[in-house]
């Protein structure tokens, strides 16, 4: 089938730059192969949704700043008939068993207010896992099951699905970022300049309080080494929204360094566009961030991570990355001198559109919507 009228359930409008990144990717793969009018999406967050002045009109049903009941009883009695199309994703939305049960709610009414006509529930670019307990990875079982199409933008993910008996198209896919830059590589052009070393660090606000004053000494400690072996260290905040505040944890690593004037800020405010450069604009970067990560990989600025979250492990060995994964549960000397060897060798990873797997992965995609 084709799709003209999509509903889209994402993390948008929440001020995580991440977020937007996939949700443009997945409109430009609309684009790129649907005969695409308009794209909704189920709910926003209070911030403004990244739109392309070349993009079609996005619109969307629910805002997150109302009172749960009324936000309930609204959603109640919205109506899905005008919409051809139901996707979930890209990113990591399959993980607790709250994100899944209002999920599969949406999927439910969605089937039955067009049970009379031809419809297509997908999700895409997504990964699965890992799951806090047993009960939340029976429920992403069960809502799996009444997907059409499940595209996964990691192997771990597509692996698990597999061994499901889902019914519907599983693909192994790729993350919804390397649409971005398939589609739209005028973002991505270098601009590297040689001392600035970038960095995108985050403070779980779950960590009692001597925990986070302990890793915060830790990210200290590293802009510190870097302004004082004489590099400018440009902090890329990514996401400013409640739970983690990036901007202010920035803001306080540049009042505490020792030379401040050798540190500068940047926060995602909504323009993808000028976070990209600024990522691209570094000769180096290390982040917490996974889709900090990625998008200096597709600019081609050599990477560290600083997290070994699986999903930063898994794109790690998907791009044949030899980085070793460093956090800051390590003790601080270990990840000063893994930076140490890192800088002495900074040598981006190999990055071809030929061997990223982004071809095959967004013609399935493309195939799957059309043999529905």
């Amino acid at each position: 089938m084709k799709i003209n009228s999509p509903l889209v359930s994402a993390w948008v409008g929440r001020g995580n730059f991440g977020d937007e990144l996939l949700a443009y990717g997945l409109r430009l793969e609309f684009y790129r192969t649907q005969s695409v009018e308009a794209v909704t999406y189920y709910e926003k967050g209070e911030a403004e949704i990244y739109h392309d002045v070349n993009e079609p009109s996005i619109a969307w049903l629910n805002v997150a700043d109302g009172g749960r009941l009324s936000r309930l009883r609204k959603r109640y009695f919205q109506s899905y008939k005008s919409y051809d199309g139901l996707f979930f994703g890209g990113g990591s939305i399959l993980h607790s068993a709250n994100s899944i049960a209002w999920k599969h709610e949406v999927l439910r009414r969605y089937r039955k207010g067009r049970a009379s006509s031809k419809s297509l529930v997908s999700a895409v670019g997504v990964s699965i896992g890992p799951f806090p307990d047993i009960h939340a990875e029976r429920q992403v079982v069960a809502f799996l099951k009444e997907l059409d199409i499940v595209h996964c933008r990691d192997t771990a993910s597509f692996d698990f699905v597999r061994q499901l008996d889902v019914g519907g198209e599983i693909i192994n896919g790729i993350d919804l970022a390397f649409s971005v830059k398939a589609l739209r590589p005028d973002l991505f052009v270098s601009n590297v300049k040689t001392d600035r070393v970038g960095a995108s660090f985050i403070l779980n606000p779950k960590l009692l309080l001597a925990e986070q004053e302990e890793q915060f000494s830790k990210m200290l400690s590293l802009v510190n080494y870097l302004t004082m072996s004489g590099s400018e260290v440009l902090l890329v905040s990514l996401y400013s929204g409640a739970k983690y505040a990036d901007d202010r944890l920035h803001r306080r690593l540049r009042e505490s360094a020792k030379h401040p004037e050798r540190v500068l800020l940047h926060d995602y405010q909504g323009d993808l566009q000028g976070t990209i450069a600024q990522i691209s604009s570094c000769s180096f970067y290390l982040s917490m961030r996974l889709h900090g990560l990625v998008t200096a990989y597709l600019a081609g600025v050599p990477i560290m991570p600083l997290n070994r979250h699986p999903k930063v492990l898994e794109f790690c060995s998907a791009i044949g990355s030899e980085t070793g994964g460093c956090d800051f549960s390590m003790p601080l000397d270990e990840i000063l001198r893994s930076l140490q060897n890192r800088l002495s060798n900074k040598v981006s990873d190999y990055f071809s559109f030929g061997d990223s797997g982004y071809y095959s992965s967004a013609d399935a995609f493309s195939a799957a919507i059309d043999g529905v």
